[in-house]
């Protein structure tokens, strides 16, 4: 893990006297570690695995992330032309596994947050998927101040191949949007957004020039 840059802000109400650090990282969200945090899954609506990044939080939590994963609730189900999905998370919000000692990830809960999948949505339907992508970040935060935490780690949640024509570095602002503008809770001291790829890192840049965050 490879800190590019931390920016201290006030979240949420602007009357707020205390502030919370956003970092930027280089890497893989699995190389994150700290006993009261929590890594973000960018899952599908299954939450019980799929590719790219949740593939790799799958293979690393081992079977006790599994069966924590299957032990989440079934809140609805999904008709799909070879059979029936059982939905434990509906896009744009987030669910929490743990605590738990998972394998090779270094926190002790998981939290597993669905963001839109932007190809399925046309260029003048955005405004709702980016609402969806927003809450999802929200919910994750949500989860994280049910759990007491004291630092949340970030994949870029639709940036992969759920990104579709979504223009990235827009993606990444929503993301840094959706955090500031959370009500911040006492405990927490320390956001890390992590970029994989070189696109990611230039789109995280991007934004943060783009919404005039002090670097530290």
């Amino acid at each position: 893990m490879r800190q590019l840059a931390r920016c201290r802000i006030s979240i949420g109400s602007q009357q707020s006297s205390s502030s919370v650090s956003i970092i930027i990282c280089q890497g893989s969200v699995l190389d994150f570690k700290h006993e009261r945090g929590a890594i973000v899954n960018a899952a599908n609506e299954g939450c019980l695995g799929g590719g790219g990044v949740d593939a790799a939080i799958s293979k690393a939590g081992g079977s006790q992330l599994l069966q924590d994963r299957l032990a989440l609730p079934v809140v609805s189900t999904k008709q799909l032309r070879n059979g029936v999905e059982e939905i434990r998370c509906p896009t744009g919000e987030a669910k929490i596994t743990g605590p738990g000692t998972y394998g090779q990830i270094n926190v002790p809960y998981v939290i597993h947050a669905v963001g839109p999948c932007y190809f399925e949505f046309n260029s003048d339907q955005y405004e709702g998927a980016d609402k969806l992508l927003k809450a999802a970040y929200q919910d994750s935060l949500r989860r994280s101040e049910e759990a007491g935490l004291e630092a949340i780690a970030f994949c870029l949640i639709s940036a992969g191949v759920f990104s579709g024509r979504r223009n990235l570095t827009d993606i990444v602002k929503l993301a840094l949007e959706a955090i500031c503008q959370f009500d911040e809770y006492e405990k927490l001291n320390d956001v890390y957004l992590f970029g994989y790829s070189r696109a990611d890192l230039v789109a995280l840049q991007n934004a943060v020039i783009d919404l005039d965050l002090d670097i530290e």
